[in-house]
């Protein structure tokens, strides 16, 4: 039942109509109408696509004056773009998917690792400073990423899934891996173990 029609149901009971209970009926209904819209609004939040926030924390930072938060917020916009307009064009639905978006923030990460590693080696400090700082924001977007040993069972399991025995199942292994865990782990790192176990 929902809380609408709880809501009902105690108006319409006669144990709760006529005068010896106003204040009980009365706090009743307030009660669930304020549980009511709590969890409307929960809905609303789960129910909102990583586009809608991105746009959203893109219209605080402008506001807020966050460079860093506004330029990384941007290109990850630009991006997710760039993959809608080729997802159109290849006429697969709306766009890029949720899945399809962590994709891309795991990628951008990866890209600033390895930028943020070459300019500390160069001595470019504060320039590794800035690719980690866009890490930061990129990642507050991103779901927990999975340890070493949490890859490996992934692995494991996908494997077991599959029923792979050699490496012309790699393709199977790593299909079901990026379906379930796109943006929580390093693919690079998972299809070496796969290599690995299936070679």
């Amino acid at each position: 039942m929902t809380l609408g029609g709880l809501a009902n149901l105690l108006s319409g009971d006669a144990r709760f109509q006529g005068d010896s209970h106003p204040s009980l009926i009365s706090a009743i209904a307030k009660a669930v109408a304020m549980a009511y819209i709590v969890l409307s609004d929960v809905i609303v939040i789960e129910e909102a696509t990583m586009q809608e926030r991105f746009s959203e924390a893109l219209k605080e930072a402008v506001k807020s004056q966050d460079k860093i938060r506004t330029s990384t917020l941007r290109l990850i916009t630009a991006a997710i773009k760039d993959r809608d307009i080729a997802a159109r064009g290849a006429d697969r639905g709306d766009g890029a998917s949720d899945e399809q978006v962590l994709e891309i923030l795991a990628k951008m990460v990866k890209q600033r690792q390895e930028a943020a590693t070459t300019y500390e080696e160069a001595g470019r400090l504060e320039l590794a400073e800035q690719e980690r700082a866009e890490i930061l924001v990129i990642e507050e977007f991103l779901p927990a990423q999975l340890s070493d040993d949490e890859i490996q069972s992934a692995v494991d399991a996908a494997i077991a899934e599959t029923a792979a025995a050699s490496l012309k199942d790699m393709g199977k292994v790593m299909g079901i891996l990026k379906g379930k865990y796109a943006g929580q782990m390093d693919f690079g790192k998972a299809g070496g173990l796969v290599k690995q176990q299936l070679g």
